[in-house]
């Protein structure tokens, strides 16, 4: 698998990831962050279909939960890439 070839939600919740990331870089509130934590968990929820325990951030989930949520996922996401990758170029199974 080339990293093209993965499920294109995981690149879509990166990219979302890194919006948020610009995001906060530049300023701690307002609308446009508002709207990229929407489109981000959005893009989750898209990812991560059959979740037993979705985000619901009007509920308990505190944005940073969320956002440590998804930063796990998105790594794991990258890490499973890279070990097919690597399967791939060893000759594994």
């Amino acid at each position: 698998m080339s990293p093209a070839e993965a499920d294109p939600h995981g690149w879509e919740l990166i990219l979302k990831l890194n919006k948020i990331r610009n995001s906060l870089a530049h300023s701690l509130s307002g609308a446009e962050r508002n709207k990229a934590m929407a489109a981000l968990v959005l893009s989750y929820e898209h990812y991560n279909q059959h979740s037993v325990a979705p985000l619901d951030p009007t509920e308990e989930d505190s944005e940073i939960d969320i956002l440590g949520t998804i930063i796990g996922v998105c790594l794991g996401f990258v890490l499973r890439v890279e070990w097919e990758i690597k399967r791939r170029i060893t000759g594994g199974e």
